[in-house]
């Protein structure tokens, strides 16, 4: 049946291809026959023409020699390049790597390696982890079982009862002892945010388009697949009652997209953007996700040819004579298909490459080169057809269906030559590569940066970038249910003592008539004031700590060393002592 098929499509190209020859060539014969009848013809071998061999059938060659000269024009003309992308979710910041350092041959971090598309469907993520990946996995978020992290909401309660800043856990309790700094307590909450957001969501995908020059194929692309999520899981020692030690847990985290090409078809420009935008897709667990779209701030990408790439090209140049091609087709009186291959075949918006490797059948092992176009996306691997020609063998034409996967070529199909008076067709078949990413340009590695004013957020920044603009304060309000007034502690000036602009200010509540449980929180940095307490009684005064606080008093949430640290602050609305 699949050679019914090949020899049907073999057939129709053929008639196509012959019916512009034969129309030519009958018209080029009339000419012919009336220039002979009025010139004389003393020599049998008048009728030659130059640059053709004696064999009657010259299609096979004609096409072999068209494609040749289609690929050496396209492949002057194109500038192919090569772009590896990787964005990190959770970024290495500097203290993690301190302590990485110092402690690296007691703890040395475990890898994971998670395909983005196993995220999400029936934890085929976790089948794929080693089992050392797993258990430090399992350490960190504190489940016995990583299944639950979809199956179950309430999978995550025992690390919120020991790190959850609203709680009284143990793990508050080593910040509130200075045993974990502020710094290290901010990472790996928002760690273990961002890391059970992923693994409960099924990945992300991306869309990309290029603007200043414009690639071969359809645009923009979105792709979920080839992308690689690379964790690496960091454990450190934060104390040692009883000799047990307790570890808290670090992540860094990056999506990795495998390198892809993209073909610039006389391209004038040198330089182009590549405009990028990422989305989480929805899981059952992760509510809000999907509606977030991150936008890149553009990529610049350099368009050029790689000296490799002329090398080639000349060596293909000189070992054929490729003006046979135009001698032939003047004779025949038709249109120049080597412009048809390179401007229409390889050219057009389809996503085409050009192919070199072996043809094999039974009789015959040879090099081939020529064209493979992709006619159907099958996400990581294409099927389409491909058109080859034999380099040793000026008299063989191939054609036949494709499988394409990353630069590997499969083909089975015909092999078409010229016999003596007749044309030959046998099946054969094709091992190639992606010939136009081996002499394409070198390949550019690129971090995608998140543009934050469409963004907003703090998408793609290290936790300590973020966490140094941050104070944490000890809060907790006693209550007094007779004070109905609305009380506040607002952020008035920077550290540096500038007055800041009032949509910039942070403000915290103070919940007197419920009161407050005492809890960790993470503020911006900066000078604060109480507003409010002009309207309470003039029976009530504001104390922290038992102490009272002057109205006009000026609160400092600045840090003072390298490391911000936690600064206590306990409210409570007390009656005048009269005396």
């Amino acid at each position: 049946m699949l050679r019914r098929i090949v020899f049907v499509f073999i057939s129709l190209f053929l008639n196509i291809v012959e019916i512009q020859f034969v129309q030519a060539q009958t018209q080029t014969n009339q000419q012919t026959q009336t220039q002979n009848s009025q010139t004389p013809n003393n020599n049998p071998n008048n009728n030659t023409k130059p640059g053709l061999e004696p064999e009657p059938d010259l299609l096979p060659r004609a096409i072999r020699l068209s494609i040749v000269n289609g690929v050496i024009e396209y492949l002057q003309n194109t500038k192919r390049v090569t772009i590896g992308l990787e964005w990190s979710l959770l970024p290495a910041d500097e203290i993690l790597l301190e302590s990485a350092r110092e402690y690296y041959e007691k703890y040395e971090p475990v890898t994971c390696s998670i395909r983005n598309d196993h995220l999400g469907k029936s934890n085929k993520w976790i089948e794929n982890l080693s089992e050392k990946c797993q258990q430090r996995l399992r350490e960190a978020l504190m489940v016995s079982d990583l299944k639950t992290l979809n199956s179950d909401p309430n999978s995550q309660t025992k690390f919120q009862k020991y790190w959850n800043p609203e709680e009284n856990g143990d793990g508050v309790q080593l910040v509130r002892q200075g045993a974990v700094t502020a710094s290290e307590y901010f990472g790996l909450l928002r760690d273990n945010i961002q890391i059970t957001n992923l693994l409960k969501s099924n990945g992300i995908s991306y869309s990309f388009d290029v603007s200043g020059a414009t690639p071969q194929g359809q645009f923009p692309r979105i792709s979920d697949q080839d992308i690689t999520w690379d964790m690496k899981i960091y454990r450190f020692a934060v104390a040692r009652p009883q000799n047990q030690p307790i570890y808290i847990y670090r992540f860094v985290v990056k999506a990795i997209i495998e390198p892809f090409n993209l073909t610039f078809v006389k391209a004038e420009n040198t330089k182009a953007d590549l405009n990028i935008a990422i989305s989480f897709k929805k899981g059952e667990e992760t509510v809000g996700l999907s509606n977030l779209k991150l936008i890149a701030s553009p990529i610049p990408i350099e368009i050029q040819m790689e000296k490799g790439q002329q090398t080639n090209l000349k060596k293909l140049e000189d070992a054929k004579a490729f003006t046979q091609l135009n001698t032939a087709l003047s004779f025949f009186g038709s249109p120049d298909l080597s412009q048809i291959v390179s401007n229409n075949f390889l050219g057009g918006t389809s996503n085409t490459s050009i192919i070199t490797g072996g043809l094999i059948n039974d009789k015959v092992a040879q090099p081939i080169v020529g064209v493979n176009l992709d006619l159907l996306d099958l996400g990581s691997s294409k099927a389409g057809g491909l058109l080859g020609i034999g380099i040793t063998d000026s008299n063989s034409l191939y054609i036949g269906p494709s499988f394409q996967y990353s630069i590997l070529t499969l083909s089975a199909g015909a092999r078409i030559f010229d016999k003596k008076d007749s044309t030959r067709v046998e099946p054969a078949g094709v091992i190639s590569f992606d010939l136009s990413q081996v002499i394409g340009g070198k390949q550019q590695n690129e971090k995608i940066d998140l543009d934050k004013s469409k963004t907003g957020g703090d998408w793609g920044k290290a936790s300590e970038e973020i966490v140094k603009d941050l104070a944490l304060v000890d809060w907790g309000v006693t209550q007094n249910p007779n004070i109905q007034q609305s009380l506040a502690l607002v952020r008035e000036k920077d550290c540096t003592g500038n007055k800041i602009q009032p949509n910039e200010y942070a403000e915290l509540p103070i919940k007197i008539t419920a009161g407050e449980k005492p809890s960790l929180k993470f503020i911006p940095q900066g000078i604060y004031k109480y507003q409010g307490l002009d309207k309470l009684p003039l029976i009530y005064a504001l104390h922290d700590d038992g102490v009272p606080v002057d109205k006009n008093a000026e609160i400092n949430f600045c840090s003072t060393g390298e490391q911000p640290t936690v600064q206590r602050i306990r409210l409570s609305v007390e009656m005048i002592n009269p005396s």
